[in-house]
């Protein structure tokens, strides 16, 4: 059988969706075709690839963000609000991802949160505490977990709404962004029969799962499983106050059931030495906030992947 990723190829190709763009492509002014197509900027890799797909041919899709840099600890520049500013359709995240829109002047009618048709599912974290993470700076984690994505099913709710959106800017295009959309839309329906499979087997299990940050909180949530987190800086070597904090949890913990631990896929390898150490099996979750080098992995077989390991990690003794 061919997998969902080569059928979402060809089909895209067939309806003329076209290649995903590299995110650094030139801006709108040095572009042949700037003067036909809508130009739309996004704020996040998930976001950017989505669109991508659905604007096929007769959109302009461009990333904002530096391929390094989470839209989250962004700094803009002059050059990056003016490119937001002149474009046709800006669209963000939401959920707290892009806390630097608040401090620049951007256009209100063209700005559009992809995450308004769930506000109503955001998960609320309710301890906001300062850390510094990397050489960005200190910051507060924010009042809502921004990484709706990794549920499927607020995936396929953000893909509708950058449809709904992309019809509007462009009507003549409705078909082709319907038929892409579609597309995904398969995809992201086998990851969540992958999720109900998971969920129904783990619903009478007592599970200990505990994360390296609030970030999974939606993929938890989504299988029924009760989640705890420790606050840990983001693929550095781990601080003698991190190591402490995860073995005092470690020992509160029920020394009788499966315990497993979300790790961030760019911790180190010694991160996850540790965690198992202190009696965790490790399971790596993809954030998908990053491009791969291997471009054939789709964020959708990315979010795919997270539900994979998971199941693996849970059906092994």
């Amino acid at each position: 059988m061919r997998s969902w990723g080569f059928i979402l190829t060809a089909c895209l190709l067939i309806f003329g969706c076209g290649d995903v763009k590299d995110s650094s492509s030139t801006d709108r002014s040095s572009n042949s075709t700037a003067d036909k197509n809508p130009v739309v900027m996004v704020t996040s890799q998930p976001l950017f690839e989505v669109a991508d797909l659905l604007a096929g041919d007769h959109i302009e899709v461009h990333k904002i963000t530096p391929d390094n840099i989470a839209s989250r600890n962004w700094k803009p520049q002059k050059d990056d609000v003016k490119r937001l500013q002149n474009a046709d359709m800006i669209l963000i995240s939401g959920a707290g991802y892009e806390p630097w829109k608040d401090r620049i002047s951007l256009p209100g009618s063209r700005l559009k949160d992809t995450a308004a048709g769930y506000y109503s599912e955001f998960i609320r974290i309710p301890d906001a505490i300062t850390h510094q993470h990397g050489p960005e700076g200190k910051h507060a984690h924010p009042g809502t977990v921004w990484a709706t994505w990794l549920d499927p099913e607020l995936a396929e709710s953000q893909c509708i709404r950058v449809a709904d959106l992309f019809v509007e800017l462009d009507p003549a295009a409705s078909n082709k962004i319907t038929a892409a959309l579609t597309m995904i839309k398969m995809q992201l329906a086998k990851t969540q029969e992958l999720a109900a499979e998971i969920s129904e087997k783990t619903s009478a299990q007592k599970i200990t799962m505990v994360g390296d940050s609030p970030n999974y909180h939606y993929l938890t949530s989504k299988l029924g499983l009760e989640f705890q987190y420790v606050h840990w800086d983001e693929s550095q070597e781990l601080t003698s106050r991190a190591k402490d904090e995860l073995t005092a949890l470690a020992d509160k913990l029920p020394k009788n059931q499966p315990r497993f631990f979300l790790l961030n896929s760019l911790q180190p390898e010694s991160t996850a030495t540790f965690a198992t150490g202190v009696g965790f099996t490790v399971i790596r979750i993809d954030l998908c906030e990053y491009p791969l080098q291997d471009s054939s992995n789709s964020v959708f077989a990315r979010i795919h992947g997270n539900f994979m390991r998971l199941k693996n990690a849970l059906e092994t003794p």
